[in-house]
């Protein structure tokens, strides 16, 4: 069951103080005779008709008033005839009370109508009358025009004899209240603003704008309403009258009144106003409009939707999905209506159908809540569908023939439309099978063809077309030679042309021509001629020429011999005006007979050629000397350590070579030169001959090198009798420490020291390889505690930054920590303290040479045997 959810939510707002809550209205009339007052005039019925949003509520939210004005104008000279007051003559309250179970929300759909009518006796004026009600303000907000500053105005144009050639006798159309529709976000739309004619006329409906009247308060509700002609709103980028919903679809049927297509994705209010128009006989007699500004609710409905039909004219592939925008749809069940078996679940399934033929295909969805609803469409798969056509013509003088050659394997092609892309016309269209059309000038036209077939195909084709301002014609060739006692066959090519001549036609010695009425005639002149050939097609008249050169001989010359490179190509360039050219070699090599061939020689080689212009004749040769190639053959590339060096070698046939680069290069003018290059290094070795073959060659040695190593053997320490001493050397792969005394394993980064009584120290050197082979040293000195520690302070020191005795600091013996070395100046006041072995003070003070003079330090540390060493004293800057 296929369910349509909108709400038209046509929220009337009628006010007293501010009438924020008029949400639409119309105004008609209706003819009731002559008045029973005065015979001379026309009685008239006035009718006001607004809603009002029963749901808003709120302290700028006026009840029904129980009569409004209404104002009348003349229609030749908008002159006011007088201001009337409408009194009300119904009220109805209407309410959507039935809501679909599988929507995700219920919103209220209610509303009054309340009718406002006056009886108007009027003089009989052919341009007609004006009546109108005016009143501010809109509802604020509305989404696609600006609501907020300006207020309505509904009116309706009685007619006169100028414009209703039936008037008086004519009433106007009414429009049926079917307003009580919820319209969720994003779902199908289906708005009925159909409308009744008392006098049974034909009706056709469009979108129209809405209009503005009175003014903001105290001015909300005038005596007199506002005149012709009216203003019309303002809309907001990307809106209009006739797209009140913006990029969003939405279409009004002509016939019906009914707006259908897709409703905003986005919740609120829009204005819309639809006009209905009076047709009697074919003659428009009357109009009028209804607006409203209609409200987008947050809802939606577990909803299937299909396009009416899908049409497959080039595969039997198609790709469906469902057009409801529905969030609540948890699953798909899919028939492709080809087979039983033939079903999916995906949201956008993708089918091919084995067969041409037409399909029903049925879309079956379900909410989480278990809501289903369902949909069906014809799918028609009728390929090889293709529209092409032929355009024949001369010159713009006369028609060009249109002839279509779609094709359609399946179905009858049934309608076409041209468009010829005549620039000078705006009628260049026709939709007959084939056509003729005279273009206005030359030009390349774009024309194009659509054409369809009664399966539902349609398909579209394009083409640029040269409209010519004469006849095409096409030369074989429009500068050529021969030879004097030769013939010559012209060659002309043209379409439908009634006659051709050609000049001069003449069979004097000279000129020599047969044919000369054929597309094709044979010269021979004596001495160069100009042929002139004219042809004429239905008075498109175009004419061409061709130069005939006439020489009493020819010439060849292949130019003086050459030398060239084993391997090497080589163009033979004969200099010559013959048109045809016979080769061949003292090799035997077979050659192609142009003029300009390339020949590749292997060894010397004499080249002849033969050129002929007709009977006339002349031959040449060339020696082709052939030298060899240098060559060049280097070592393979190599990898070698850092710092080290290595022989290049080469062996070459030439006679010069250069070696680059040449700045790591010793020896770099011999073929065999020592590298010691500090970075990885392309050496080219190029070479070249003076005997011939001056072609340079090249080879390369890469020579990579290994990055260069920085071993780290560890900071020089202190190890204790019976205490292990575990040693750190890093930067390497592997490793090997000489001398091995006292070390568990001296071929590990990490090996153990173990000393022994008598020895003061043992100076280690390890030596880091890397996984190339290449290595490099560094060395540790362990000395080993005897027991005795102590910290010993030199009694001066010159801070004068010649390096030599600068700075001041501890000589820690047997000492493991230092916890603090402080200087004091002879105020007691402290100038510098370190805890690090190794750093010292160079005496200054905040960034201030210190004086000249005599200091007080003192010095604390831990020994080996975890025991606090102390010590203190005076120390002398002496510069």
């Amino acid at each position: 069951m296929k369910k349509w959810l909108l709400i038209l939510f046509v929220s009337a707002c009628f006010f007293t103080a501010r009438a924020s809550h008029i949400s639409g209205g119309e105004m008609y009339y209706t003819y009731l005779g002559k008045s029973p007052s005065d015979p001379n005039k026309l009685r008239y019925a006035i009718t006001l008709l607004l809603y009002k949003d029963t749901t808003v509520t709120g302290a700028m939210v006026a009840s029904l008033s129980s009569n409004y004005n209404v104002s009348v104008y003349r229609g030749d000279n908008n002159a006011l005839v007088g201001n009337y007051v409408m009194n009300r003559k119904n009220y109805e309250f209407m309410k959507l009370g039935t809501y679909d179970k599988c929507l995700s929300s219920f919103p209220r759909v209610e509303f009054a109508t309340s009718a406002y009518e006056v009886i108007v006796d009027l003089d009989p004026n052919p341009s007609g009358y004006y009546a109108s009600h005016s009143q501010c303000c809109r509802v604020s907000g509305v989404l696609n025009m600006n609501s907020n500053s300006v207020g309505v105005t509904y009116w309706v144009k009685i007619p006169g004899s100028n414009t209703n050639p039936f008037a008086p006798d004519n009433s106007s159309a009414a429009f049926l209240k079917k307003d009580t529709i919820l319209v969720c976000v994003s779902s199908p739309l289906k708005l009925d603003f159909s409308a009744v004619d008392p006098d049974k006329d034909s009706l056709v409906y469009s979108f129209a704008p809405g209009y503005i009247g009175a003014g903001p308060p105290p001015n909300q509700l005038p005596i007199q309403s506002d005149a012709p002609p009216y203003n019309t709103v303002s809309y907001f980028g990307g809106f209009s009258y006739s797209q009140p919903f913006g990029n969003v679809s939405a279409q009004i049927d002509p016939k019906t009144g009914l707006v259908s297509g897709k409703a905003p994705a986005t919740t609120g209010i829009y204005l819309i106003a639809v006009l209905v128009e009076e047709y009697r006989n074919g003659i428009k007699i009357g109009e009028h409009q209804k607006e409203f500004q209609l409200k987008v609710e947050n809802c939606s409905l577990t909803a299937a939707a299909l396009k009416p039909q899908y049409i497959s004219c080039d595969g039997f592939t198609l790709q469906f999905e469902n057009e409801s925008a529905s969030p609540s749809v948890a699953s798909y069940l899919w028939n492709f209506g080809d087979g039983v078996l033939n079903n999916s679940t995906l949201p956008t399934p993708t089918h091919t159908y084995a067969d041409t033929g037409t399909y029903v295909l049925k879309l079956i969805v379900t909410s989480t809540g278990g809501c289903q609803d369902s949909a069906t469409s014809l799918v028609k798969v009728y390929p090889t569908f293709k529209t092409d056509f032929l355009v024949t013509g001369n010159c713009v003088l006369n028609n060009y023939t249109f002839k279509d050659l779609t094709s359609s394997k399946y179905g009858t092609v049934n309608s076409w439309r041209w468009n010829f892309g005549d620039a000078g016309s705006s009628a260049d269209s026709a939709t007959s099978k084939d056509t003729v059309w005279k273009y206005t000038s030359a030009q390349t036209a774009t024309v194009t063809l659509i054409s369809t077939n009664n399966k539902g195909c349609i398909d579209t084709l394009t083409k640029q077309i040269a409209i010519l301002d004469k006849p095409n014609i096409n030369l074989a060739f429009k500068d050529t030679l021969i030879c004097s006692n030769d013939s010559l066959l012209l060659r002309a090519t043209i379409n439908n042309t009634t006659t051709i001549s050609w000049t001069p036609n003449n069979n004097a010695n000279k000129f020599r021509i047969t044919g000369a009425a054929t597309a094709t005639p044979l010269v021979y002149p004596t001495d160069s001629t100009k042929y002139y050939v004219t042809v004429q097609d239905n008075g498109c008249n175009a004419t061409d020429s061709v130069m005939v050169n006439v020489l009493q001989f020819i010439k060849v010359d292949l130019k003086t011999d050459s030398t060239i490179c084993r391997g090497d190509s080589f163009a033979l360039a004969p200099n010559s005006l013959a048109l045809s050219y016979m080769w061949r070699s003292s090799g035997g090599e077979i050659i192609n007979p142009i003029k300009n061939p390339i020949v590749k020689p292997l060894t010397n080689t004499q080249y002849f050629v033969t050129a002929n212009l007709g009977k006339c004749q002349d031959k040449d040769s060339i020696q082709i000397i052939v030298k060899p190639t240098p060559t060049v053959t280097a070592t393979n590339d190599t990898t070698i350590c850092f710092g080290t060096s290595l022989q290049l070698k080469a062996s070459i046939q030439a006679s010069k070579f250069t070696w680059s680069p040449t700045s790591s290069l010793t020896g770099y003018t011999t073929l065999n030169p020592v590298a010691k290059p500090v970075g990885s290094t392309n050496y080219v070795i190029a070479v070249s001959d003076t005997l011939g073959c001056p072609k340079i060659v090249t080879d390369t040695i890469r020579v990579t090198v290994v990055p260069r190593i920085f071993p780290n053997a560890g900071n020089d320490t202190m190890a204790v009798i019976g205490k292990p001493l575990q040693l750190n050397a890093s930067g390497g792969l592997t490793y090997r420490w000489t001398p091995p005394t006292f070390l568990s394993n001296p071929l590990i980064a990490n090996p153990v020291f173990t000393g022994a009584a008598g020895t003061d120290s043992v100076v280690y050197t390890v030596r880091v390889y890397t996984q190339a082979g290449c290595y490099a040293e560094d060395n540790v000195v362990v000395t080993i505690f005897d027991g005795l520690s102590k910290i010993m302070v030199p009694s001066g020191f010159t801070p004068n930054k010649d390096g030599k005795n600068d700075i001041l600091k501890p000589i820690c013996k047997g000492i493991k920590q230092l916890v603090h070395f402080n200087v004091f100046n002879r105020w007691g006041q402290l100038i510098f303290t370190t805890s690090k072995i190794g750093d010292g003070w160079d005496g200054t003070y905040k960034g201030e040479y210190q004086p000249v003079g005599a200091y007080v330090y003192e010095a604390v540390g831990i020994d080996f045997a975890d025991n606090k060493v102390y010590t203190k004293g005076t120390t002398v800057i002496i510069r």
